[in-house]
């Protein structure tokens, strides 16, 4: 059979298991760096969360590009134009597990490390990834390169810089010859302790933008039923991005709003206490040094948590969507796994004074008084 005719009728199984191996690959091997790493626990942890802040940087200035017409990726399941499960597994591998190698190379074996990961990078990107892209002016698209153009019809890229057709492989040497140094500053900030304000506010943001924005409408996006849309007024913004994410504060009720800002509040509140009181931030990967039991933990566990899940269920009763109930409910069996692991590192870190606050104070349910233990 012509390879071309098989590429025809496979493409999408094709192109779902590549994907699917690329990312269990990824994942498995930063699994194994991070088991059979020697670096104290304090120091593997900041590699994650510098791992968490390389997929919000490449992530973000993936969509930037593509929202600006650079480039647009010929894949399905793509979230805001940017195939998302893919950065995700580059973020473990290059992110956290950049990190963990890094810390355990000296002298010129970094700067060998740092040219290996940014060439090999780059040369994947354009002789492997780049069937994924192509080059657009406006909104059209002037060479739609395919994997049926690399193997069927003998193409071959132009080379680096000798062509206009490929502008974007400019823009990701910067982005791949960045990155590595953008992680490793994070890195270090975290394992050093260092502009703790930054830290907190940034995480308090993703946060937000994670569990408000962007997984409730990742929900309602794959959702076959789209009569949510009809609940809501149309967000340009969001839409130029290609996500389809609406405005929810047009048409939903005054009692939705209302309970949406106030969740918001209480979520913000607790995460700033976390940098006042606690000398720490709201990710767990990064925590706190200080055991914090006044605010919204005199009366609950969780606050942030609550937060989170209380803006769930609300956007699923304003925009009537059964996809954004099971989201919540899921999200709240997570969070209870989450739940066990972090009580049993809190009672290690802080000992009798948390094991009295975790016996007086519940995780979901508020007490009617507040705490005053300490």
């Amino acid at each position: 059979m012509n390879p071309q005719d098989w590429l025809r009728g496979h493409e999408l199984s094709a192109e779902t298991a590549a994907r699917f191996a690329y990312v269990a690959t990824c994942l498995g091997v930063t699994v194994l760096l991070w088991r059979s790493s020697p670096l104290e626990p304090r120091v593997k942890r900041a590699a994650a969360a510098a791992g968490i802040m390389h997929f919000l940087a490449s992530f973000a200035a993936d969509a930037a590009l593509v929202a600006h017409h650079q480039y647009r990726y010929q894949l399905a399941g793509l979230f805001w134009k940017v195939p998302i499960d893919l950065h995700l597994a580059w973020a473990a591998l290059w992110g956290a597990g950049y990190c963990l190698l890094w810390e355990r190379l000296a002298g010129w074996k970094r700067v060998a490390f740092y040219v290996a990961v940014v060439g090999g990078t780059l040369a994947w990107d354009a002789l492997l990834v780049s069937q994924t892209k192509a080059v657009v002016a406006g909104q059209e698209p002037l060479v739609p390169v395919t994997l049926e153009d690399l193997l069927g019809n003998g193409y071959t890229p132009p080379p680096f810089g000798g062509s206009e057709l490929w502008p974007w492989l400019r823009w990701d040497l910067a982005l791949l010859a960045c990155l590595p140094w953008l992680t490793l500053g994070w890195f270090y900030l975290v394992k050093n302790r260092k502009a703790l304000l930054l830290r907190a506010t940034l995480y308090a943001l993703g946060y937000a933008v994670v569990f408000y924005l962007l997984a409730p409408f990742l929900v309602l996006r794959f959702q076959p039923d789209e009569s949510w849309k009809d609940c809501v007024v149309s967000c340009p913004l969001m839409y130029d991005f290609g996500f389809g994410v609406h405005a929810f504060l047009h048409h939903m009720p005054v009692l939705a709003q209302i309970a949406i800002g106030l969740l918001s509040l209480l979520g913000a509140w607790a995460a700033a206490l976390f940098y006042r009181q606690g000398d720490g931030t709201p990710l767990p990967l990064d925590p706190t040094r200080a055991l914090v039991t006044s605010g919204p933990y005199a009366f609950v566990r969780n606050p942030m948590q609550i937060s989170g899940v209380g803006v769930a269920v609300v956007l699923a009763l304003a925009y009537r969507s059964w996809y954004l109930g099971f989201y919540a409910v899921d999200l709240f069996v997570l969070l209870c796994f989450l739940n066990a692991w972090e009580k049993a590192e809190l009672a290690r870190t802080f000992g009798e004074p948390y094991v009295r606050y975790a016996g007086a104070v519940r995780n979901w349910i508020p007490r009617l008084r507040p705490y005053r233990g300490i």
